[in-house]
């Protein structure tokens, strides 16, 4: 690291609950097998038939809406901060105007009942009750393509008070928006979310429901990025705090807006001008490195072959962080009197790996960094959470300590699995040794424990060595300084050491529980 200033697929923790259904197809579940087959948060209380295929979940067959919902969180929705936001892929494989396809929020098992966002097969919205009284009707509100995957939102705003949308993935683009339905007083308590449709046409994808019970700190959804102008910095920290931004290393000056298809590497293709959201080094040829930034949405491609030769050496390595380095008011994200004596800090993101050359020596991945400072010593350390490399478990050979010569700043690695330094949340993917083209959801926690554990470790290792500081084991002294989602390549060997590989990142997202 440089930047030295700065199983099912499905997870439950504190304020959200995420499910990407990225797992073995399943055979069909009625309503009474969905915990036991399409997941144990799952359940559904309709007389439908659900299965999970091709890393989505499909309705088989329904009488009548079909619905299906989560319970591992609830839609909170009784004013003040007790808020909720449901997002879900939505995809209906028909353009018939009696056939619908949506979100449920507020869901009751007592009642069976819920609050409906939904649109048909010829673009009418509704947003409604399943018994079908109407909160919002709009007819023809937009032109649906058809199986075309469109993210629908729903967002409570206060008690009873509710903003919806429709993102069209592909031209990433909102086809429809409103910011003020009112449901009324009895549908606005707490329920469930999940997914709703009326045929066997409908698919699902990626739902999302974060509520209010924790305390966010950075979120990639609400800090989104107009393009690559002015948030790209080469081999320096960074320009700018409280925002993210895009640093590369050794790469050149990887600023020049280009055209052509980095999605090739990345699996991200924007919409719209590409020279808006994409840039190369100076040299602009296709499949030179590259950054793309839209929205919260960030692309990155390393090509050594393209990149200025390093000198050979153990430390020489090429990278792009995806970064946000945090000012005052400075996140001391383990005080007791701000987060509880159980206070945890829990990073949450998606990635994708969906190129890596066959040939080269390099050696590529991906890991979530993050610098971390005692500041009863001014001294800091890395927290280094790898969750892709080629050769397996090589660097970690589990959880350890090591130093990280280019900062001169101790290194605490962990990864997927691990349990001294960090806790995986249950929805995260597993640590990866292969390409993964699909969005996979990643998260991690460290507690206050785990900062005692973390203090005492480095203070061990540091009794070997020439240093004479030694780090607190009070987590009230610890802060987040910065936090990087990056990508590095190793060249041991300097110029001979050649590879390519790219990722893509989204839904960055820190907050404490």
């Amino acid at each position: 690291m440089i930047l030295g200033l700065i199983v099912t697929v499905q997870c439950v923790y504190s304020d959200i609950t995420v499910d990407y259904f990225n797992r073995a197809d399943t055979a069909n579940a009625s309503a009474a097998q969905v915990p036991s087959v399409i997941g144990a948060n799952w359940n559904s209380d309709t007389a439908s038939t659900w299965k999970i295929s091709g890393n989505k979940l499909e309705i088989v067959s329904t009488t009548g809406a079909g619905t299906i919902y989560n319970t591992g969180l609830t839609t909170l929705n009784s004013g003040g901060t007790n808020q909720f936001t449901v997002t879900g892929l939505t995809m209906l494989d028909t353009t018939s105007s009696s056939a619908s396809i949506g979100l449920v929020v507020n869901y009751k098992t007592s009642t069976k009942t819920g609050v409906v966002f939904r649109y048909s097969g010829i673009g009418d919205v509704w947003f409604l009750r399943p018994n079908g009284t109407a909160f919002l009707s709009v007819p023809s509100a937009f032109t649906p393509v058809q199986n075309r995957p469109y993210r629908l939102t729903v967002s409570s705003t206060n008690a009873n008070q509710y903003a919806c949308e429709i993102f069209d993935t592909v031209t990433e683009t909102v086809v429809f928006a409103t910011t003020a339905v009112n449901s009324g007083a009895s549908n606005s308590s707490d329920g469930y979310g999940g997914f709703c449709g009326t045929s066997g046409l409908c698919d699902f994808d990626e739902f999302r429901l974060k509520n209010s019970v924790g305390t966010r700190h950075i979120d990639a959804d609400q800090k989104a990025l107009n393009g690559i102008a002015g948030n790209i910095y080469s081999d320096t920290t960074g320009a700018v705090y409280n925002q993210f931004q895009v640093v590369t290393w050794k790469q050149g000056t990887v600023t020049n807006p280009v055209s052509w298809a980095v999605g090739d590497f990345t699996g991200y293709y924007p919409a719209g001008t590409k020279t808006l959201y994409q840039a190369a080094n100076s040299n602009a040829t296709y499949g030179k490195s590259a950054l793309q930034i839209k929205a919260s949405t960030f692309g990155v491609f390393i090509n050594s072959w393209a990149c200025p030769p390093l000198p050979a050496g153990g430390n020489n390595i090429y990278a792009s962080y995806i970064t946000y380095r945090i000012s005052s008011p400075y996140l001391y994200a383990w005080k007791s009197s701000s987060y509880g004596a159980s206070a945890t800090l829990v990073w949450n993101f998606d990635s994708s790996v969906d190129t890596l050359s066959a040939t080269g020596s390099a050696l590529p991945y991906t890991l979530c960094c993050n610098y971390m400072v005692d500041t009863s010593i001014s001294k800091a350390c890395w927290l280094s959470w790898r969750f892709f490399d080629p050769r397996g478990d090589y660097i970690f050979v589990g959880e350890n300590i090591g130093w990280d010569a280019m900062t001169a700043t101790p290194t605490v690695r962990t990864m997927p699995g691990g349990t001294r330094y960090s806790t995986t949340m249950g929805y995260s993917s597993s640590y990866k040794t292969n390409v993964y083209t699909n969005w996979e959801p990643f998260g991690f926690s460290v507690s206050r424990n785990q900062i005692v554990n973390i203090a005492n470790d480095l203070n061990a290792y540091l009794a070997t060595t020439t240093n004479t500081y030694r780090y607190s084991t009070n987590p009230d002294d610890w802060r987040i300084q910065s936090v990087n989602v990056a990508m590095e390549m190793a060249c041991p060997n300097g110029e001979s050491d050649e590879r390519n590989c790219g990722m893509k990142v989204r839904n960055i997202y820190l907050h404490n529980k």
